[in-house]
């Protein structure tokens, strides 16, 4: 799967970068599962925007980039991933890699997944 990933094939991306990432059938490489997440995230892959995000954000086989953190997260929550409205509310409040904007920040959890949010904190 890495090998076809390091060919070019799109739809390997994901899955190299997974086994990468967690050492599977490979030697665990946190460079090169971000470069394949990064890969699938710009080809739209909403999980892999997020997983690129979530580098961006802790350094994970990238440089630290809370910006282009955001920029990951924007991109995930914007096709429906709520961890990544979540990631975008946080930064949003705190002024974390994007300007603090309370007025006109987006409303990054709909009703509809507020409830399903709350449920999973555990809140209601």
């Amino acid at each position: 799967m890495v090998a076809a990933a390091e060919q070019g094939f799109a739809a390997a991306f994901v899955q190299a970068a997974q086994f990468l990432r967690d050492g599977e059938g490979v030697e665990s490489d946190l460079s090169r599962a971000a470069f394949f997440f990064k890969q699938a995230a710009d080809n739209g892959d909403a999980q892999s925007q997020l997983e690129t995000a979530r580098n961006f954000d802790n350094g994970f086989g990238m440089p630290k980039d809370r910006e282009e953190a955001v920029r990951y997260y924007q991109l995930s929550a914007a096709q429906g991933l709520i961890e990544a409205e979540m990631k975008l509310a946080e930064a949003f409040n705190q002024g974390d890699g994007i300007k603090a904007d309370f007025l006109n920040r987006p409303l990054s959890i709909t009703c509809g997944r507020q409830k399903r949010v709350m449920l999973m904190l555990r809140i209601i």
